[in-house]
């Protein structure tokens, strides 16, 4: 399969829509994910969520020609901005709130594949009671490392995110790791 960054470049040269339709292919996934835990399960816009995945393909779409690629970590932090807003640009003027945590069940469902590549029963055991431990005990954890080790934002993608600054964000990050290794570890 090509890089991300060569399908950038490659659809920067040719317009070609199925350079594009493959760049869509590759992070369409994890941006659906995250834009569905934005949005709470109880909102009377559960299903804006796809408005608003359709409204950030369209818009990474039409910013590709435009984009300068440096690798595809920057690639992916502009995707994740441009999502964020679109959820944001959904709940504009209503009084319905966004999402502040991840909705657990979202997550199981991003780590089922994992289940049978790489994770051995004890290890999926001790990942759930890591999740259910973390959405007890300290919900805005889940959510920082979600963000971090699942949906791959870099800690000033983080820092932006939460209002934050990168070293700020970074230390969340290490706090919830260490308080959910001494949640697993009890």
């Amino acid at each position: 399969m090509d890089s991300l960054t060569d399908l950038i470049c490659r659809y920067q040269e040719t317009r070609d829509p199925a350079d594009a339709e493959k760049i869509i292919e590759t992070i369409g996934p994890d941006l659906s994910r995250y834009i569905r835990s934005r949005i709470a399960p109880n909102s009377a816009k559960r299903d804006a969520w796809e408005d608003a995945f359709q409204e950030t393909l369209v818009a990474i779409v039409r910013g590709l020609p435009s984009f300068h690629i440096g690798n595809a970590d920057t690639f992916l932090s502009y995707c994740y901005a441009i999502a964020r807003n679109k959820v944001a640009d959904q709940f504009r003027g209503t009084k319905t709130e966004m999402n502040t945590f991840v909705d657990p069940e979202l997550l199981r469902e991003a780590l089922a594949g994992l289940k049978d590549k790489t994770m051995s029963a004890e290890s999926w055991a001790d990942l759930n009671a890591a999740i259910a431990l973390l959405k007890k005990n300290d919900p805005p954890c889940l959510e920082y490392l979600w963000n971090r080790y699942f949906v791959g934002l870099s800690f000033a993608l983080l820092g932006e995110e939460y209002g934050i600054t990168e070293d700020a964000a970074t230390k969340r990050v290490r706090r919830c790791l260490s308080l959910a290794r001494g949640l697993t570890e009890d």
